[in-house]
């Protein structure tokens, strides 16, 4: 769901500006922790600790992204190699 054709425009990119759309169709599409019996037993831990983390970091300073993003979409759309950045001080 998260990579399909006729919701997302090109599904395999890296975007996560995708995701702050004001389409409706698109916003009940996004299921990023899964669904059911086997989805994210961490997902209300990560939801929270993103709540607390972010807004603390955004008050303090940028976070910057070191290096090109290369999509990989073999098993579910990851950043090959990792997301490495770093986090500068106003």
């Amino acid at each position: 769901m998260n990579r399909d054709p006729d919701t997302w425009a090109d599904p395999l990119r890296f975007d996560p500006s995708r995701h702050s759309a004001a389409d409706k169709e698109q916003h009940r599409a996004l299921i990023p922790f899964g669904l059911g019996p086997r989805g994210c037993i961490g997902q209300h831990l990560a939801m929270a600790e993103l709540h607390a983390v972010i807004p603390a970091l955004a008050r303090h300073g940028d976070v910057a992204v070191d290096g090109a993003i290369t999509e990989d979409a073999s098993f579910s759309l990851r950043i090959r190699g990792g997301l490495h950045g770093r986090f500068t001080r106003a």
